[in-house]
């Protein structure tokens, strides 16, 4: 079983509505081979948080050669948060292997105008099986 593996420290802060990488949460897959047909792509935020006024969020997505699939995130229980408090965020799913090397990056956007923000350790994973 390989584990292909990328880890950040932080990232820098973003205030963007479409999707942008997020620096260093860059993996690859291997192609195919004997039983070795899917992986799972795990990604970890475990403290991002968002400041804004209208319902602040961060919205988070995995591509693979250059196509989203999947996505998630969160929003701000309150309009304006007295504080912006972490919010860990985990997001899993299969990708299927081809014959060729799959490119895998973690993304990013905000929600609402808000301002994102990753100043702590972050990762990318996959098994691959």
């Amino acid at each position: 079983m390989s584990i292909p593996f990328s880890k950040i420290p932080s990232a820098p802060i973003i205030n963007s509505n479409a999707y942008v990488d997020i620096p260093g949460l860059i993996i690859d897959l291997p192609p195919a081979s004997g039983d070795k047909k899917e992986a799972l792509v795990i990604l970890n935020v475990p403290m991002p948080y968002a400041q804004g006024n209208n319902f602040p969020g961060i919205n988070f997505a995995i591509e693979a050669n250059q196509s989203v699939v999947a996505e998630g995130g969160f929003t701000y229980t309150e309009q304006t948060p007295a504080s912006f408090a972490r919010i860990p965020f985990t997001l899993v799913t299969k990708v299927s292997l081809t014959n060729q090397h799959i490119h895998i990056k973690a993304q990013w956007s905000t929600v609402r105008g808000s301002t994102a923000h990753i100043d702590s350790y972050a990762c990318i994973s996959a098994v691959i099986g």
